[in-house]
């Protein structure tokens, strides 16, 4: 369209020209006439004493037109410059590997945080790449596992890098090429870190145990992640908790938790579930156990292929498989016994990769649970789809409790790649063992008395996972975790009976972790590299010592939790 413009305007001011000369002088030759309608760009033209013919005074205006428009754009363009300057100028800066949904809206968020941000994308859509322009945003179009195109992003001087792609393995060997090219590269004043989307549990597992690109070394500090796994972690702690406002040691029932869709998000639940899952009611009676059925077309096959990965799952929790949908009549009629089922506290979440599917499967759910009053969650990436779902029961103005989750926002973000309270809560647990574990004796050069910073990861999920069930323990005993500034009255120290329970909790919640991690039972001494242990056994089955180690780690909840700012009360 600018060539058309220009090419116009250059032969009507030729046009015009020719056909212009006053009376008595010989008509000008062509090229002459060319040349005096090129210096119209230049806001230049020689006197004129006859009035001009629509052709050159259209070629006139439209030159000027021109002109402007161009000086208008290259204003335009050296301010984008300058508010953004080009990949050389940048460091300290974000490489975002991947210009997806979650990519996009992770860069948006570092950028709104005043930091340089660059993206790497094979393919970016026009849509994203221009709202990355939008928001001075540079996006290198590239393969990222490429270390030319690495380079290109300037890790050698960047702050942070983040692989965000849909494909676990690019996400790894992003992290392989980065630490292979900062092993040459000049000492950093800190370094690069790097954290690796793995959206497949059971690999992120694996390479966990092999500690595949150790926490820290050759200039990198690597960091697995999981949006998957964050957004089950937080609906099951936070948003939606399986034990609701707690469950007491003398509650009859158990919480029976229905997963429909079993792909990436189904899969997360299930094992954060089985981690959080252990409950106050199941330490006097195992029965009461948490239980976990799965509702999925290809049930066999996903069963197969899940226990493949977790042999030992069923010794965590009971684990069930239909092989259904719920546009069987069937299907929903089981569920509906389920639902009535006066012995459990029964819960629904829908983890189906396709949204559309996911709304009509709660819309037709919709009378069944709100009948029951049952609490549904809903994966959902479009937070405006849950007014479609909640809605108004037909019979009154009741409404449907729904908990989405799944969604991409600035708390997503911000858990991902900062360190949130669990996060900090979870270092001080470390931190709070390895004193204990350095007085008694223990050589800080063992792995697992290392530093925070320096701690590998599986060690540090380990310490995670025992964080997230401190909210559990409170509720089992009527206590909350609160700021230090609430004017209630603290406690400072369980009772012995209190202790003793929540301690029987923190074995099970123990004997799961590993489980879940491959480890079995197997006599002394306890063997790292075969992952067996003497202690994968019931409370009653342990020596009195042992015991008296999950004691002494529920007693300091309360010192763990001032070290972060939070303190115990009793729930009124």
């Amino acid at each position: 369209a600018v060539a058309a413009w220009f090419l116009t305007t250059l032969l009507l001011g030729t046009w015009g020209y020719l056909d212009y000369h006053p009376k008595g002088e010989l008509p000008i030759h062509w090229a002459t006439a060319m040349y005096h309608a090129a210096q119209l760009f230049l806001l230049h033209a020689p006197h004129f004493d006859l009035p001009l013919g629509w052709q050159l005074e259209t070629a006139r205006w439209s030159a000027l037109l021109f002109t402007a428009a161009g000086i208008w754009d290259v204003t335009r363009q050296l301010g984008r410059a300058i508010r953004a300057p080009g990949p050389a100028l940048y460091a300290n800066h974000v490489v975002i590997c991947g210009l997806g949904r979650r990519g996009l809206q992770c860069a948006l968020q570092e950028r709104n945080r005043h930091k340089q941000v660059m993206v790497v994308d094979k393919a970016p859509t026009a849509a994203r790449a221009a709202e990355c322009a939008k928001q001075g945003i540079v996006v290198l179009t590239g393969d990222c596992r490429d270390p030319k195109v690495l380079e290109r992003a300037r890790i050698s001087v960047a702050a942070e890098l983040v692989a965000l792609t849909p494909e676990d393995a690019t996400n790894f060997e992003v992290a392989r090429q980065a630490r292979a090219l900062l092993k040459s590269a000049p000492n950093r004043r800190a370094p690069l870190a790097c954290d690796i989307h793995l959206s497949n549990v059971d690999l992120r597992v694996e390479l966990q145990k092999a500690a595949v690109l150790a926490p820290q070394g050759d200039n990198i500090a690597v960091r697995y992640f999981d949006l998957f796994d964050r957004e089950a972690r937080q609906l099951l702690r936070k948003t939606w908790p399986l034990d609701g406002r707690g469950i007491a040691v003398s509650e009859t029932r158990r919480v029976h938790l229905v997963i429909l869709g079993f792909g990436r998000m189904g899969r997360a639940l299930a094992v954060r579930a089985a981690k959080l899952g252990h409950f106050a009611n199941a330490t006097r009676d195992p029965a009461l156990r948490l239980r976990i059925s799965v509702i999925e077309k290809e049930a066999s096959r996903i069963e197969s292929e899940f226990l493949s990965h977790y042999p030992v799952f069923r010794n965590a929790c009971d684990l069930g498989f239909v092989a259904d949908t719920l546009e069987v009549p069937a299907t929903r009629d089981r569920l509906a016994g389920w639902l009535d089922d006066p012995g459990c506290l029964t819960r629904v979440a829908i983890c189906l990769d396709d949204e559309a599917r996911a709304m009509t499967t709660a819309l037709q759910l919709r009378p069944l649970l709100l009948a029951r009053r049952t609490p549904l969650a809903v994966r959902l990436a479009n937070p405006g789809a849950l007014e479609e779902i909640v809605g108004t029961a037909a019979h009154g103005s009741a409404s449907l409790e729904v908990r989405p989750f799944g969604m991409v926002d600035e708390r997503t973000c911000d858990e991902a790649f900062q360190d949130d309270p669990t996060e900090r809560l979870a270092a001080e647990i470390h931190r709070s063992y390895r004193a204990r574990q350095l007085l008694d004796g223990r050589s800080e050069d063992e792995a697992a008395l290392q530093p925070w910073s320096l701690l590998a990861e599986p060690f540090r999920e380990s310490n995670r996972q025992q964080a997230d069930h401190i909210d559990v323990k409170l509720r089992a005993l009527g206590c909350e975790a609160v700021p230090l500034a609430d004017p209630r009255r603290s406690v400072e120290r369980f009772e012995d009976a209190e202790v003793d329970l929540i301690a029987r909790m923190e074995h099970d919640r123990w004997n799961a972790e590993r489980w879940l991690d491959g480890w079995t039972f197997a006599p002394p001494p306890k063997n790292e590299s075969l992952r067996t242990s003497p202690h994968l056994v019931g409370w009653d089955a342990l020596s009195p010592n042992v015991q008296d180690w999950d004691r002494g780690a529920v007693r300091a909840i309360p010192s763990h939790l001032r070290g972060v700012g939070l303190k115990i009360c009793r729930v009124r």
